[in-house]
């Protein structure tokens, strides 16, 4: 318990420096980010106790690049009570619905949901309630809860989940929330944010099964994306803002890898954009009609997804 008590200590310190990194460098963000084509919705569901303000700066970062995001529009993120997961996303779902679906029939296209934590578990969810109105999910640091990965996430996150819905968490999480998406259902795209330095949250239970990403076929696209961050800091460090918009503009039908040396832009001693991110400004091209055939491998998704020097 003291050490996970300690460890997220230090996550809240990388988190403060994670901020300020976003604050001295958001002009290089904008100048190297991909840009949305002004029509894709997205909505962003907060953490675990957390506010629709802790995704504040995402949701601006996401808005100055040519998307469309809000909040969810529910507060903050409580998390379940003692009727457990499946009743909890259950009504999210029940009050997202009809949003969702004016969103989708104003832009033209699913919305994108985007969750951070507990709010990526919801997210995942959420998406299979309000098909086919959900074009992705995108999850930052978001966890499985199957029974036996319990005693591999933060002890002191444990605890207050437990208080917080009264119940044990081998009883909150029975069915919704304990497990990724298949290789083929639903079809759409779930990518999961990951950090290796995540304090709160296992590695290995946030990660899309290797043989499930080894199956993706468009438009079922299931792809891990490693980020150094920390777990608070996953909606403020520019690497993952930078991750996220690339993904959103990443076309189902002809998916290509998230490529690491994207990232090498916001490194400070590099001057103009580099080629690996030239063509990051082109605005979102989603060809939603011309469905892809071609599998991606696992072997291509690994060599692409090595974390950078």
């Amino acid at each position: 318990m003291l050490r996970d008590a300690l460890r997220l200590q230090l996550d809240v310190g990388l988190t403060m420096a994670e901020l300020g990194w976003n604050l001295a460098s958001w002009r290089t963000l904008d100048r190297v980010s991909a840009t949305g084509d002004g029509h894709q919705p997205v909505i962003l569901i907060p953490g675990f106790t957390a506010s629709e303000n802790s995704l504040g700066l995402l949701r601006r970062f996401l808005n100055r690049n040519g998307f469309n995001a809000e909040g969810w529009g529910l507060g903050a993120n409580i998390g379940p009570g003692p009727d457990g997961f499946d009743a909890y996303v259950a009504q999210q779902a029940a009050a997202l619905r009809d949003r969702v679906k004016r969103l989708a029939d104003h832009h033209g296209r699913g919305v994108a949901l985007i969750g951070h934590s507990l709010g990526g578990v919801c997210a995942r969810e959420l998406a299979l309630r309000l098909m086919p109105d959900i074009d992705r999910v995108i999850t930052l640091g978001a966890p499985t809860f199957p029974a036996d990965s319990l005693p591999r996430h933060n002890a002191v996150l444990r605890m207050i989940g437990e208080r917080s819905s009264g119940v044990p968490l081998d009883q909150v999480f029975t069915d919704a929330g304990t497990a990724h998406w298949p290789s083929g259902e639903p079809p759409i795209p779930m990518v999961a944010i990951v950090s290796p330095i995540d304090a709160a949250v296992s590695e290995p239970d946030a990660l899309i099964p290797l043989a499930t990403v080894g199956l993706t076929r468009p438009p079922a696209i299931r792809e891990n994306v490693r980020i150094l961050a920390s777990h608070g800091g996953m909606g403020v460090n520019p690497r993952t803002l930078l991750a996220v918009a690339d993904r959103l503009c990443a076309d189902p039908a002809a998916w290509q890898p998230f490529d690491q040396r994207r990232l090498r832009a916001l490194l400070p001693f590099r001057r103009g954009r580099s080629a690996a991110s030239s063509s990051s400004k082109d605005a979102c091209m989603h060809s939603a009609n011309n469905p892809g055939s071609g599998m991606i491998s696992r072997q291509e998704v690994a060599q692409r997804n090595i974390l950078p020097l």
